[in-house]
């Protein structure tokens, strides 16, 4: 399944292992609802991009939202 609610709540409920981002399952691991297998392994990064269209110029919207995804997704 590929819904990320859903792999959780069968996790929750015993119905095997799931695999999602720390994110999204973090409360549930520092309440002790879900315990992490492999704490040491770390899945490899999949890239993102930010796509906009081409302007001279880029309203303050635009700026500050890339401002903000860069510096909360890009590594250092």
């Amino acid at each position: 399944m590929n819904n990320g609610p859903a792999l959780r709540m069968a996790a929750l409920h015993g119905l095997g292992v799931v695999l999602q981002p720390a994110i999204l399952l973090d409360a549930d691991v520092r309440a002790g609802r879900l315990v992490p297998l492999f704490p040491e392994y770390e899945l490899p990064s999949r890239p993102m991009h930010v796509v906009f269209l081409p302007d001279r110029y880029r309203s303050p919207k635009l700026r500050s939202f890339i401002d903000f995804v860069t510096a909360r997704c890009v590594d250092g």
